[in-house]
């Protein structure tokens, strides 16, 4: 689902957040009976279907939408962004807070809590903090469909040194295809999954230092296929951090590649490339093999990213 454009004739702002936050019109409270100025239980938000049909929610900044006589640290919480649809919020409740030094939230209790207070400028010590509220919550699997914005890298599955497999659902037409399925990161780090002279390619990108090409022997046929590739960590290293890792490459189920003992960093920052991208590779490029954006030219229905951090 793609929003391009939102246009409401109402000028109170709980009642143009509400309608936005519904998908639908809603009326200013007016003061007569039945009017009361909030979204009743009957009307389902957005937040609560995304996450219903396996979508990772989440709200940030002014809610506005919670009735006063709730902004206790007791509740009640139903009108919190938690009780409507949201997995994680981090922000404050009324419109009238103050600018200054705002009364944040996060989740369901207050901020001050949990040892967060209003912005600064410590950004290094805010994103290595590993209690910070993200967008994503770790799961097994995860699917991403062509035309996904990109994934921040901290929203993104975290596959380093994890055990996993990514699978691209594709179709080849008959004069073939090429282009990106999957990558993350860029130049200088990072992961791609491509077809180039109609072969499927894994390339592991170390630091710049070294390109790993795991590809198909054979060309990948007209038609529907998946194709896969399956990583097994077997080694860990510190100081510097890196793992080795064994890759077996996949069409339709089948092993048709593998590579063992290919070296992958503990990190690629942001600063090396930028999040995980569907179907094209914007920015510079993980391989040398090709140039940016590399957008695949056949059908990409979806990539599932599957994730086995159990038997590591």
């Amino acid at each position: 689902m793609r929003v391009t454009s939102f246009i409401l004739l109402i000028t109170l702002l709980s009642s143009a957040a509400s309608s936005l936050a519904q998908d639908r019109t809603v009326l200013p409270p007016t003061g007569f009976p039945g009017n009361y100025g909030s979204i009743p239980k009957s009307a389902a938000t957005i937040a609560e279907t995304l996450k219903q049909n396996g979508y990772n929610t989440m709200a940030l900044g002014k809610w506005h939408l919670t009735p006063y006589t709730a902004y206790t640290a007791t509740g009640p919480f139903d009108r919190w962004p938690l009780g409507m649809g949201f997995e994680r919020y981090y922000g404050f409740l009324g419109g009238e807070t103050d600018q200054w030094a705002p009364l944040l939230i996060q989740d369901n209790t207050m901020a001050e809590v949990n040892g967060v207070f209003p912005l600064d400028d410590r950004r290094y010590e805010r994103v290595a903090d590993p209690t910070r509220p993200v967008a994503a919550q770790q799961r097994d699997e995860y699917t991403y469909y062509p035309g996904t914005s990109i994934v921040h890298p901290l929203a993104a599955p975290q596959l380093l040194g994890v055990e996993h497999t990514i699978t691209a659902h594709v179709t080849i037409p008959e004069k073939g295809a090429e282009g990106a399925l999957a990558c993350a990161g860029g130049e200088f780090g990072g992961w791609s999954l491509f077809l180039k002279d109609d072969k499927f390619h894994y390339v592991h990108n170390y630091l710049k230092l070294g390109e790993t090409d795991v590809v198909s022997p054979d060309v990948i046929p007209t038609g529907k296929h998946t194709l896969s590739v399956h990583f097994i960590p077997t080694k860990k290293n510190l100081k510097p951090d890196y793992f080795l890792g064994d890759i077996v490459l996949s069409v339709d189920g089948k092993g048709v590649a593998e590579q063992k003992g290919i070296k992958v960093a503990g990190q690629y920052s942001a600063v090396t490339g930028y999040g995980l991208l569907i179907g094209r590779n914007t920015g510079t490029p993980v391989s040398h093999q090709y140039q940016p954006p590399f957008t695949f030219t056949g059908g990409l229905e979806k990539v599932v990213i599957t994730v086995d951090a159990t038997r590591n």
